[in-house]
């Protein structure tokens, strides 16, 4: 099918756009909460306890899962006899 073609092609009908409510963007809710910051300054020690503990879970996470990792690419390696990262000429 190609664009243009009767099967492609909807005629639209004026008096459906009649009923749409018109947005104003000063109207819109802010796009940034910021709530977060005061809530981080006002408890900095909870805050740098769970990025200490994000930090250490997620190293302790890539410790654990590089032998699965190592043993995939080995996989991938061995079967298509090519690199591991697909790159594309653009």
């Amino acid at each position: 099918m190609y664009p243009g073609t009767a099967s492609t092609t909807v005629a639209l009908n004026p008096r459906v756009h009649e009923n749409v409510i018109p947005f104003v963007t000063r109207d819109a809710p802010a796009h940034k909460d910021e709530r977060w910051i005061h809530a981080a300054l006002d408890r900095p020690l909870q805050f740098g306890l769970k990025r200490a503990m994000d930090v250490v879970i997620s190293s302790l996470s890539l410790v654990v899962l590089l032998p699965f990792f190592v043993a995939i690419a080995a996989m991938i390696v061995y079967e298509n006899r090519g690199p591991v990262f697909f790159s594309q000429m653009r």
